[in-house]
Parts: C-alpha cells; sequence; structure tokens
C-alpha cells in the first residue's frame, strides 16, 4: 500500500529564502507580502560593546547561509564592516541566543524571546534589531510557478482575501485577536506580546512593495541573492524580477 503524501501549493517564508530557494533551482513566484520584522530579530551585545562598529575583532554567534547572517551583514556594512572582520560562531539563532545569555559569545544575532532575556542579563543589551532597520526581513507567500500560472485567478482571489483579512484586524483588533489566539490555542495576551514585534503590510503597502520593474521587492531579492551567492551558497544569482514579477500583477 502506498502512503499519501500531502504536498503544498502556497509556503510562507521570508523574502530573502526565496532568493536562496531560486537561485538554488526552485522554480517559485512570490504571490504576496505578509508582514515585516519590527524588532523581533537582532543584535544583542556585552554592554561594553556600544555601536556595531564596536564589534569589530569580537566572537559573534550566528547561523551562517541564514537572515540571521544577512542582517548581520547588512548592520555591519552600515557600520563600515564586513563579516570577515568579526569572529564568527556558526550556531543555530535559538542557540545563539542561549550562548549570549550563558556567556560564552561576546554577541549573537538571535531573535524573541532571546532578544529580550539577553536585555534582561546584568551584563547584555540589544545592540540593534529590526526596528530599526525596516523592509529587510519580510515574510510572504510563494507558489511554485507552474501551479501560480495555471490559477492566477485563484492567486489573485486568494490575496484579495488575505488583505480582507488584514483590514479586519486592522479595524477590530480585540475580536480579531480572540479568533486568531484560539486557532493558534494560545492565550491572547501570549499573541499580543508576539504581534508586538511584527508590522503587518496593508493592501497599499503591499502594492506599493512590489511596484515597478526595481521596486523594493526586487532590491530586496537581488540584495539578498548577491549575498548568499557571495558568501557560497548559491549557485547562481536569482531572476528578481521573475520572482517578484507576479505579486506586482497581483496586487494590482
Amino acid at each position: 500500500m502506498r502512503a499519501c503524501v500531502a504536498r503544498a501549493n502556497i509556503v510562507a517564508s521570508t523574502m530573502d529564502n526565496f532568493a536562496l530557494f531560486t537561485g538554488n533551482g526552485a522554480d517559485l513566484e512570490v504571490l504576496t507580502a505578509l508582514d515585516e520584522s519590527a524588532g523581533g530579530d537582532g543584535i544583542v551585545a556585552k554592554k561594553e560593546i556600544a555601536t556595531v562598529a564596536d564589534l569589530k575583532g569580537k566572537s559573534v554567534g550566528v547561523q551562517k547561509g541564514s537572515v540571521s547572517q544577512f542582517l548581520l551583514a547588512q548592520a555591519l556594512n552600515k557600520a563600515g564592516l564586513t563579516l570577515e572582520d568579526v569572529h564568527i560562531i556558526d550556531m543555530k539563532s535559538g542557540d545563539a541566543g542561549a550562548a549570549f545569555v550563558a556567556g560564552s559569545v561576546d554577541a549573537a544575532v538571535t531573535w524573541q524571546p532571546w532578544l529580550s532575556k539577553a536585555a534582561a542579563t546584568d551584563f547584555g543589551k540589544i545592540l540593534a534589531d529590526t526596528s530599526s532597520m525596516p523592509g529587510l526581513i519580510v515574510d510572504a507567500l510563494a507558489a511554485k510557478s507552474d501551479y501560480a500560472n495555471e490559477h492566477k485567478t485563484e492567486m489573485k482571489a486568494f490575496v484579495g482575501a488575505y488583505f480582507e483579512g488584514i483590514a479586519f484586524m486592522e479595524k477590530n483588533p480585540a475580536e480579531a485577536h480572540e479568533i486568531i489566539a484560539r486557532n493558534l490555542k494560545m492565550s491572547t495576551e501570549t499573541l499580543e506580546g508576539t504581534l508586538k514585534d511584527v508590522r503587518f503590510f496593508t493592501k497599499h503597502e503591499n502594492a506599493a512593495f512590489f511596484a515597478g520593474d526595481r521596486s523594493p521587492a526586487f532590491a530586496l531579492v537581488s540584495q539578498a541573492g548577491e549575498f548568499y551567492h557571495k558568501i557560497g551558497v548559491l549557485r547562481s544569482t536569482p531572476d528578481a524580477a521573475k520572482v517578484v514579477g507576479m505579486a506586482g500583477e497581483l496586487a494590482k
């Protein structure tokens, strides 16, 4: 008897991950943006490290080839440094946060709740987070190109329905949070604590994100593709125009 394997038609991930997937051969097209990290990801460091520039020569726990390393690279670049200027210790983002709280590294790139746990120590602080790096870590939905193109009418209706839900949440936050918390089997207090670090795109913001041949979405996929190719985890840079093109059409 053959096992039945469920197949997902649409997948959620970050825009930089879709650059990674497509650059390594996946035939995907983004359908819509969902939200962006707005304080949920960041860099924690010892209190004596005053700025990102002060990370030079310090040990940093970060997962190589991940969005955390992408975040670190962008922060270092703004400070006039590169990844080669810090001593990277490869570990998963949650492990990096735990290692920092344990005092094993000078800094770490991690996410909540480890950002708050690090800030609560007597030696650590949040050095930088995505509240000051808008548009860097963006969650989105994508589908295989053949499926998306064969079902373009349905994809447009799906995206429209999603933003109707976002509009409802904006107008009726308490009711929406109760519905979401119930379905996620968590308390509304826990949910609302999680949502503090996330900013959802509105329908208008999504359209602006994908508008034009050189849209913010195009720039993000291009930037991520170049980064991942440079560090050797991509066979080739992705075709950013193809990755984000359908999302621009569906957003109209």
